[in-house]
């Protein structure tokens, strides 16, 4: 199109572009990049004039076209022109101008001494200029017309590069293609990452994001009349749609009708249906009400017949310093039934009510929604405020319960910012009380604290759970009682349960799963100790996507670990990583303490399955070096997967990093590879035969409990072990037991590294062919395992087979390589194998 209108400026006609598209649809910039173009082609800038038909004084816009008239046929401008192409007049929001800008603009195109002009006209779809296109195309010029649409999603997506996906989603999804409310929304995210939604943020940001449109906002509520402004103040403040704004509007029907048919003509609102305004515009016209009319709509629509109670709690909360008892009453009262589904509204609700008027039920709940949405620092300031009136009025009936709810969320506020020593006296306190005198609800609180802070809770409680007549406290109670049992190494008594418990999970609806993330959180890492990687994602998956429509930013970050280890087991590493990344955001942001450290495990881990395949060695670097920066998880099951990620890494990177919390009691269903991990360090520091001793320890602690997936890694370890001491025969049968394992389990990034680890195997067994050529293979495994130090008896016992039986196969080996004695025999091996 700016190549057309270049061209037909050539031609010494005059032209007309008329541009239109709605609000933030990026005419200005269109514009700006057109006369950029036009001085490009060799237009000097002075013949070039750009003005808007929005500015309040109209006589400063007349004095603008008026002096265009001048420019156009006074002496000194006809006599610079020549033929070098005429001038350019660009009118922004031309449909504002007055009629007798109109009739004068008119005037100009009829000059007939005029030179060429280009006039660019812009203005809102459509308010064409009918008056003026008309006397456009009597003159004779040109007449291009471009209307701007909706961008794509992907260049909506472009625009908010930088925000994390969820809010990039987000804005593609509010911004309808519109380039400048995706601007708007993207500043609004970028100043306040923590929000929730699209409303939250322009909440949170309106002195910021939303002066982007106040201007253009302001100029059209000074051109509106009475009718059409109180509507278009009334669908801004309440935020609802059309018929909804009527009962709070306070105008009659015939009124309000006129006002609404008003905004549609001027597309402030679409033409038809019944959807509110946009989120950035109703933001920026709402910032322009006063305070008495405001409040007095908000109330109004608080009390609307059939409004849902967390619509009326917005209103209610928008009313904040004026709120009477009975509303702070009734605040709280909502507040309390969506403290799970809607933590971040609760919060903005409970925070609206004035001081005075927001007693002890509703700091806890403010404390419960703010610890949900990720805010456990400022909920533990309320909670002691909470359980210090409690102390003051002991004597109530609800003191009581509300004290040790408090104590509960006070323990999980504590560990979710590291004061985990503080958060398990809390918890000790509690065990005192019987908990028969205890609602279910109390009893979740406290268990999901106890898990959190020591990955165990007690059986007695957990007891009292199970036996609820609540199936989600039964639920809860099962999903906590398998993970103890992993905890306690006892994985077959573990199966069964999980299984019936982890198929609730993912039958249980939507709606019911707000109130049990943090169960879901350790029913999803069972799946991944249990080696049920796609059940681990599945449930992982499920989590985050409540977790992100309910605000429950508590639980996210884990979640999301749980679905980066899922991912990268599964071989589907690159979307582990952002996964991982995306953990580490959130934990950062939110919380709990150490999970940033639980994610960069599990970007270590990706990276270290690239560098085994030759690729990546500076990226395992960098992220092993900010997992060693980052604080561990002070939970000791989260801690211990940490540390054995780092001891991982350190071995690869040939820095070990020894430590014996990795080896401590008691035995649970990760200590086959905790074990592994580190003998990978024990070999790499020198000393092959811890290593080869932790190797058998987790070997056998794998077939005890039936982890074959954990077996299989040790066999494709200890091969790995075994190719550089020169046992590449070795090698390779424990690659080829552990390849189907593998296999059945879908565990594709080990079945990556056991192949690459099998090419390395064949190209040493090839190198060896040669000068082995004569033995059998009996013959070369046994050579294989005196080359690597194993006595006549150890060798009888790892190949079943009599000690007689090796003696016969060494005496062999060595007539048959010319060689005297095993030391000879050790060297020939290994300094087969090379470096």
């Amino acid at each position: 199109m700016t190549r057309a209108i270049l061209d037909n400026r050539g031609s010494g006609r005059s032209q007309l572009l008329q541009i239109d598209g709605a609000i933030g649809s990026g005419k200005s910039v269109f514009v700006a990049d057109l006369l950029g173009a036009i001085v490009a082609d060799g237009v000097a800038p002075d013949r070039i004039l750009r003005v808007n038909g929005r500015q309040r004084e109209s006589d400063a816009r007349f004095g603008a076209l008026h002096s265009v008239v001048e420019m156009l046929i006074g002496d000194d401008a006809i006599d610079s022109i020549g033929g070098s192409g005429g001038h350019v007049l660009a009118i922004d929001d031309a449909d504002l101008l007055d009629r007798a800008e109109i009739d004068h603009l008119k005037r100009t195109l009829l000059l007939p001494t005029a030179p060429p002009l280009t006039l660019v006209l812009v203005h809102r779809n459509g308010r064409a200029l009918g008056d003026v296109l008309a006397t456009a195309r009597s003159r004779g010029m040109l007449h291009e017309h471009v209307t701007l649409g909706p961008l794509s999603d992907d260049s909506i997506a472009e625009i908010v590069a930088g925000l994390d996906t969820h809010h990039v989603e987000l804005v593609v999804a509010a911004s309808s293609g519109n380039p400048l409310f995706a601007r708007v929304l993207h500043e609004a995210f970028r100043r306040c990452p923590e929000s929730h939604d699209v409303n939250e943020a322009l909440h949170r940001a309106e002195q910021s994001g939303s002066e982007v449109l106040g201007a253009a906002v302001m100029h059209d509520l000074e051109t509106l009349g009475h009718k059409p402004r109180r509507v278009f103040e009334a669908l801004a403040v309440v935020g609802s749609g059309i018929d909804t704004v009527e009962g709070t509007a306070g105008m009659p029907p015939e009124s309000y009708a006129e006002g609404v048919r008003e905004l549609r003509a001027r597309r402030l609102m679409p033409r038809t249906g019944q959807a509110p305004l946009h989120p950035v515009i109703r933001h920026a016209v709402s910032m322009h009400v006063d305070d008495d009319s405001r409040v007095l709509l908000n109330r109004r629509a608080s009390r609307l017949p059939g409004i849902r109670p967390e619509e009326s709690a917005d209103q209610l909360a928008q009313v904040g310093n004026r709120l009477s008892r009975v509303e702070a009453a009734d605040l709280t009262e909502i507040a309390r039934n969506a403290c799970e589904t809607t933590p971040v509204s609760v919060v903005r609700w409970l925070q609206a009510i004035p001081r005075e008027h927001r007693g002890p039920e509703a700091q806890l709940i403010l404390a419960r929604a703010l610890l949900l949405s990720g805010g456990a620092a400022e909920a533990i300031g309320v909670l002691r405020q909470v359980i210090a009136q409690g102390a003051a009025q002991e004597d109530t009936d609800e003191a009581a319960p509300n004290g040790v709810l408090a104590c509960a969320l006070l323990a999980r506020a504590q560990q979710a910012v590291g004061q985990h020593d503080e958060a398990k006296r809390e918890l000790i306190s509690l065990q005192l009380l019987p908990l028969d005198s205890l609602a279910d609800e109390v009893l979740r609180e406290i268990a999901d604290a106890w898990m959190l802070v020591d990955g165990v809770a007690d059986s007695e409680l957990l007891r009292r759970l199970h036996a609820s007549s609540d199936g989600e406290a039964r639920r809860v109670s099962a999903t906590y009682e398998v993970f103890a049992l992993l905890t306690a190494g006892d994985t077959a008594r573990a199966r069964e349960p999980f299984a019936q418990v982890s198929a609730q999970w993912l039958e249980v609806p939507d709606e019911h799963l707000p109130g049990s993330l943090i169960p879901l959180v350790f029913a999803t890492w069972s799946a991944h100790v249990l080696e049920q990687y796609d059940r681990c994602r599945q449930l992982s998956e499920r989590g985050i996507r409540v977790s992100l429509r309910h605000g429950r930013s508590d639980a996210r970050a884990i979640l999301s670990a749980a679905r980066a280890y899922a991912l990268m087991h599964l071989g589907r590493l690159a979307e582990a990583d952002e996964a991982a990344e995306g953990a580490a955001r959130d934990a950062a942001r939110h919380g709990p303490q150490g999970v940033t450290a639980l994610a960069y495990s599990a970007l270590v881990i990706s990276a270290q399955a690239r560098a085994a395949e030759g690729r990546g060695e500076d990226q395992l670097r960098e992220r092993y070096g900010l997992l060693s920066a980052a604080d561990l998880p002070q939970m000791v099951w989260w801690r211990r997967v940490v540390l054995s990620a780092r001891s991982r890494a350190s071995a690869a990177l040939g820095i070990p990093e020894a430590s014996p919390e990795l080896m401590r009691d008691p035995i649970d269903a990760m200590s086959p590879l905790r074990c592994s991990d580190a003998a990978r360090t024990a070999a790499r520091a020198g000393n092959v035969e811890l290593a080869v001793r932790l190797l058998d320890q987790a070997r056998g602690i794998a077939e005890e409990q039936g982890l074959r997936g954990q077996q299989a890694m040790v066999d494709a370890q200890t091969a790995e072990m075994m190719l550089h001491r020169g046992s590449a025969l070795e090698a390779k049968n424990l690659l080829l037991a552990a390849q189907p394992v593998f296999a059945e389990l879908e565990m594709v990034m080990l079945q990556g590294y056991a192949q690459a680890l099998l090419a390395r195997v064949d190209e040493a067994l090839t190198r060896r062919s040669s000068r082995f050529g004569s033995l059998s293979e009996r013959e070369l495994q046994v050579a294989e395992l005196v080359a690597v130090g194993m006595k006549n008896r150890e060798i009888a016992a790892r190949l079943v087979i009599s000690r007689r039986t090796v003696e016969n196969h060494v005496a062999r080996v060595l007539r048959k390589l010319g060689i005297e004695n095993r030391q000879d025999l050790t060297a020939l091996v290994m300094d087969d194998e090379g470096p």
